[in-house]
């Protein structure tokens, strides 16, 4: 398998409590989540508008990474925070990971062709 490219974008509805969600979220994954090697946000201030760009070790740091922000409430926060106009995985995810991708409402792309160095 390989690692797990995620992408994921939209707007801010709450500008300010987006960036705080995200400073506490980027602290959590680099104290807790080892298995989550990438996990960096992007934003247009003068549009609120953020991408999420997310690299996990495997499947089972995609659904380590999902379980933790379940139990600790950040999956709660973000519907009030944010609204997502795409998010898809990259790679070959594994079966369980690709279940709980999909019912998150990501797309799957497989990897075709390509060069990492």
């Amino acid at each position: 398998m390989g690692q797990i490219v995620v992408v994921n974008g939209g707007t801010a509805k709450d500008y300010e409590g987006f960036l705080e969600l995200a400073d506490r979220a980027i602290a959590t994954v680099e104290a807790e989540l080892p298995g989550t090697v990438r996990y960096e946000c992007f934003v247009d201030e003068a549009t609120s508008r953020f991408v999420w760009h997310e690299a996990y070790a495997d499947g089972a740091a995609i659904l380590q990474h999902v379980q933790h922000f379940v139990e600790s409430g950040i999956v709660e926060e973000i519907p009030q925070l944010m609204d997502f106009d795409f998010a898809v995985a990259l790679g070959d995810v594994d079966p369980d990971a690709r279940a709980a991708l999909e019912q998150m409402g990501f797309g799957i792309y497989l990897r075709h062709a390509g060069v990492i160095r």
